[in-house]
C-alpha cells in the first residue's frame, strides 16, 4: 500500500434557470409569453488531496492498482475511487 498527498484542482459548475410569466384578469390579452432566464457559473478551487494506492501484481512487470482519493470542499468530504495499470521496467 502506498500513501499519496498533494494539491488538486476542482472545477465546480452551477446552472440555474428562472421562468417568469405574467397573468392578467379574465378577458385581457397579455402579449408577452413566459420568459426564461438561465445563468451558468464555473469556478476552480485548489484543494489538498490525500489517498492510497494498493498495487496487486498480475505479472512480474504488470500490476493492477486500485486507488482512493479524498478531499474536502465547501464543508463536504469527497471520495474518488479509481483503478489503473502500472508497468514496471
Amino acid at each position: 500500500m502506498e500513501l499519496a498527498g498533494g494539491l488538486g484542482l476542482v472545477r465546480s459548475s452551477v446552472r440555474s434557470s428562472k421562468e417568469v410569466s405574467v397573468s392578467a384578469p379574465a378577458g385581457f390579452f397579455v402579449p408577452v409569453g413566459p420568459y426564461t432566464s438561465e445563468l451558468a457559473s464555473t469556478s476552480y478551487h485548489a484543494v489538498a488531496v490525500v489517498g492510497a494506492d494498493a498495487a496487486l501484481a498480475v505479472t512480474s512487470h504488470l500490476a493492477l492498482v486500485p486507488h482512493v482519493r479524498a478531499y474536502a470542499l465547501n464543508g463536504g468530504l469527497n471520495l474518488r475511487l479509481g483503478a489503473g495499470l502500472r508497468w514496471r521496467f
